[in-house]
């Protein structure tokens, strides 16, 4: 039966190459089911006394290859379930995973009144095979019941639901690796506008869509309902699985199975996801607009409408925002601009007959209107309502936006080509603005300054502006803080900004990455990193919005990327180089005094014995508990100490005699113990002890009882009884990421900046350790990252006490280029 399954996989896999639409194949997938049950069932049965009725996606005729097989048997009597079996027992041979219950129109109802869910699929029968007669009575005794009653219970649920499932899924349509069927323009979303209607207006099909949208917004709404089949067909394909998330992994395959090829302009992939999003898009759109539309059907009846005039243009409706006549906005694109004011100022939802209205005059907005100083200061009202997200959001969805600020429609679905973003260039800006909105209202546990900073900042107006423009430059697919400084230029200048205000967006459209490129890449305890930061920043007003900025950014990359540790080295760059730009210095000599006074004699040792990069980097208040560890090591010969951090992350300190290669193995015990590094500083006293400091950010993820005594002996075997630690599982490459290596040797005045980027896999670091050790070189700290899969550390190191010469840079490439590869 296997081979059954593979054969109507190969043949379905052959209609799609062919260029077979989305519902052809899934009609096409449906009939080999209904046949086999039919052919089943006349075996097992000449005259059965019920009937096989498909429900879910196989009752709307949407089955994929992997899709799940639900029938119900439905009998009037309850008796006839016992000659049932047998028929069950024939279908568990055909070898398809195939779910059944067997139910009469009293438990067809009853079920369906549980729950939405069994309600939904109810509503949803198709007569496969059996006594036919039974479908005249189920439509009788069961649809109509289940149609009738707790008809509003029903579609509050759903509507509700729509929210939930929208929230979970981000919200948006415009996903870099959307789930096909449950993201926001999903082709849930159609089930959801179909299910609620079929309740209402009693709409079984898009044909019954008549009385919500025109015939050329059906078509579209059908257009998109087919592409989305087909993209899920090729996702089932490919993965070979039920699956619905169309990952990275599955893009290039999927674009060539498409058709579509590269332009000068895209690739195939960005071509493929642009016309994705075109059709999630109106799927979107169209569905929202019905299933608001049901909603107003309820609200009414227990409401009533509710008129109330604001101005000879605009009124209000059940609560939402309308236009008196259309022609209006036909004849002044002002009108258009006071429509979203209004509904940003005074918290109006649009209607969606007036969002129509929008988009079919969008084109009346002229290039001449970009400079009007009415339009300019209406739309940065907008901009400092309390409302601007959702605001703009509907001046970008109608159009609008892109047509006043064309820079920023350049953006609309250009792809970010890493594996970090979730959202297209210009979702992700949008988002940022969100991220903002939402600080000044809650605060934000991770970042209690923020808030605060964000409430403080004078020109709210300013720094959204800056958010819009930030990643403008990568329209035009080059080095795009660059290119983005020059299109705010020009921008600046077209909406009448002042000169304190052009500077400001100028600096941070220019230096939106400085802030992550220093945290993420570098070592913020170092004087001279905070020093060449601050020096770019140059006043604390410029750092404020900075840092503001950067949080909006990093937030809105993805769901996950915000982290308490991001936050934490941010933070902690953040109060360094505004001390330094306050005048405030770090000095050794101090620290060293302060703490001989405090703590007396019993530091000395440890203090002279440590070089001048640790007192810099270690809070004053651990000197002396470090120390005592230090001498526990001078007497015992090691020494290790669990050390929990308030971002959730532990640092490991090990006290040990140094030798070469011993951080290599030291991550060698972390490796084969699952334990993820995230943050390495490695000091070497005088005397010849290694001082190192490991971050940990899955310890307590991981931790049980006695595992720290276990980690210890561990790290005493190795380091000191030479016990070594072989990595054996070292999992596998991914797809589509070379590795990349970068050397810097200008940055630091005594250490050399190594950056690596490649695909993340077990033993990674270890072989990266190995690498340094190979060729001799000293690390001095290391900032590990890993997102999505994809390694980014950065390492600074040098040889006795000296950045590498250009022999020991060329050994090192080709060291780190053999490990990190194979």
């Amino acid at each position: 039966m296997q081979n059954v399954q593979t054969s109507e996989i190969q043949q379905l896999k052959q209609y799609i190459l062919e260029g077979w639409g989305g519902r052809a194949l899934a009609f096409y997938r449906t009939a080999q089911i209904d046949l086999m049950i039919a052919e089943v069932l006349k075996k097992i049965a000449d005259n059965p006394e019920f009937a096989v009725l498909a429900t879910g996606s196989y009752g709307r005729q949407e089955l994929c290859p992997f899709s799940d097989i639900d029938i119900v048997v439905f009998s009037k009597r309850r008796d006839v379930s016992e000659t049932v079996q047998p028929f069950f027992y024939a279908l568990w041979d055909t070898g398809h995973n195939i779910s059944h219950a067997f139910r009469t129109p009293a438990e067809c109802v009853a079920e369906s009144l549980k729950d939405n869910q069994t309600r939904t699929s109810m509503l949803e029968a198709r007569y496969i095979c059996g006594d036919p007669s039974l479908m005249k009575i189920y439509r009788e005794e069961v649809l109509q019941r289940i149609r009738a009653r707790k008809k509003n219970e029903y579609i509050t649920g759903m509507l509700k639901a729509v929210r939930e499932r929208h929230l979970k899924q981000g919200q948006s349509p415009f996903l870099l690796q959307p789930d096909i069927k449950e993201s926001k323009g999903g082709l849930r979303d159609i089930h959801s506008a179909l299910w609620i209607t079929n309740i209402i207006y009693r709409c079984e099909n898009f044909k019954d869509f008549t009385r919500f949208l025109t015939k050329d917004e059906l078509k579209k709404l059908s257009r998109a309902y087919d592409f989305l089949l087909r993209l899920r067909f090729i996702v089932h394909i490919l993965s070979g699985r039920k699956n619905d998330r169309f990952l990275f992994e599955y893009h290039e395959e999927a674009a060539k199975i498409l058709g579509i090829r590269r332009s000068k302009k895209f690739s195939a992939v960005e071509r493929m996801m642009r016309y994705y999003f075109l059709q999630v898009r109106n799927i979107s759109i169209f569905s929202d607009e019905i299933i608001r539309k049901c909603g107003e059907e309820v609200t009414r009846k227990f409401f009533g409408f509710g008129i109330r005039k604001i101005n000879d243009d605009f009124f209000l409706s059940n609560k939402q925002l309308m236009i008196s006549n259309d022609d209006i906005l036909k004849n002044d694109p002002t009108k258009i601009f006071e429509a979203f004011h209004l509904s940003a100022a005074r918290g109006y939802q649009m209607s969606a007959r007036l969002l129509n209205s929008i988009r079919r005059s969008s084109l009346n907005l002229r290039p001449k209107h970009r400079n009007s100083r009415v339009l300019i200061g209406l739309f940065f009202n907008i901009l400092n309502s309390g409302r601007a997200y959702d605001t703009l959001r509907n001046m970008h969805e109608t159009g609008i936006l892109d047509r006043f600020i064309p820079e920023f429609g350049a953006l609309r679905h250009r792809m970010i080509s890493d594996y970090y973003h979730t959202y297209p260039v210009d979702e992700h800006s949008l988002m940022c603005i969100q991220r903002l909105e939402e600080l000044s209202r809650t605060k934000n546990p991770d970042s209690e300054g923020l808030p605060r900073l964000f409430r403080d900042l004078e020109r709210k107006d300013i720094l959204y502006l800056a958010l819009l423009l930030h990643d403008s430059g990568k329209a035009k697919g080059k080095a795009h803080e660059a290119e983005g400084y020059k299109i705010s230029v020009k921008i600046a200048e077209r909406l009448h900004l002042d000169g304190k205000s052009t500077e400001m967006i100028e600096f941070l459209v220019r230096n939106h990455m400085l802030m992550t490129e220093t945290a993420f890449k570098h070592d913020v305890e170092s004087p001279e990193v905070v020093a060449a930061f601050a020096h770019k920043v140059m006043s604390e007003e410029n750092l404020n919005a900075l840092y503001i900025l950067t949080y909006a950014d990093m937030s809105s990359v993805s769901g996950s990327f915000w982290t308490r540790w991001r936050s934490t080295l941010l933070d902690s760059l953040f109060s360094k180089a505004r001390s330094h730009l306050l005048g405030v210095r770090i000095q050794k000599n101090g620290i060293l005094k302060d703490v001989r006074m405090k703590y007396g004699k019993e530091v000395n040792d440890f203090l002279k014995a440590m070089p001048e990069d640790y007192f810099i980097s270690v809070p004053f208040e651990k000197i002396p508990s470090e120390g005592e560890l230090f001498r526990s090591a001078l007497a015992e010969g090691f020494a290790m100490r669990v050390d929990p951090q308030e971002d959730g992350t532990v640092s490991i300190i090990i006290a040990v005699k140094d030798r070469e290669g011993i951080f290599a193995d030291i991550v060698s015990v972390f490796a084969v113990r699952r334990l993820n590094i995230i943050d390495a500083k490695l000091f070497t006293s005088k005397n010849g002890w290694a001082f190192d400091k490991i971050r940990i950010s899955n310890w307590n993820e991981l931790w049980w009882e006695g595992m720290d005594q276990m980690i210890e002996n561990e790290l005493r075997n190795v380091l000191m009884d030479g016990k070594k630690i072989i990595i054996t599982d070292y999992g596998t490459r991914g797809r589509g990421i070379e590795p990349l290596l970068d050397i810097d040797n200008e940055k630091n005045e005594r250490c050399t900046i190594v950056e690596i980027l490649t695909q993340d896999r077990i033993g990674l670091l270890y072989e990266i350790a190995k690498a340094f050790e190979n060729c001799s070189v000293n690390i001095i700290s290391g900032r590990i990252n890993t997102e999505q899969g994809v390694a980014n550390d950065v390492f600074y190191i040098n040889r006795n006490g000296k950045k590498l010469d250009s022999e020991k840079v060329n050994c090192l490439i080709n060291v780190l280029w053999t490990r990190v590869k194979n």
